[in-house]
């Protein structure tokens, strides 16, 4: 395996795990206090599943009309895989730039304890990762 398919691997890991943790964060919110956390948790794996399973009908596409194709030589399925490849970064990039917004970091009532730029709801959720990751 090279090291693209190395990193990559522990990437998809990574980003399975992230996906576990958040769902597992989500299934402990249980207040009414924690309502509009909750909703907007869902909308973040709602989102995230939704992406993933687009690009997974991408890929299988391109496999089967490229890469499974017969007809084509060699060389038309390296250009057509570079051409497909630059059109994902292209829009992957369109997307990002589309996306950019500037979201503040949560701010909450200053009682004297902690924080009130909400770093310690940060913290909790570093904490929160770094224990569901060790077991």
């Amino acid at each position: 395996m090279t090291d693209a398919h190395e990193t990559s691997g522990k990437r998809l890991l990574q980003a399975h795990r992230a996906l576990e943790l958040l769902e597992d964060y989500h299934s402990r919110l249980s207040t009414p206090q924690d309502r509009a956390l909750r909703s907007a948790i869902e909308r973040v794996i709602r989102i995230f599943k939704s992406r993933l399973f687009q690009a997974l009908l991408d890929i299988q596409e391109f496999y089967e009309l490229t890469l499974l194709d017969e007809s084509k030589t060699v060389q038309q399925k390296t250009a057509e895989t570079l051409l497909i490849a630059s059109k994902w970064e292209q829009d992957n990039a369109i997307k990002a730039n589309e996306h950019q917004v500037h979201v503040e970091p949560p701010t909450f009532g200053h009682t004297g304890k902690g924080s009130a730029s909400g770093q310690g709801a940060i913290d909790t959720w570093h904490s929160i990762c770094a224990s569901r990751a060790g077991q």
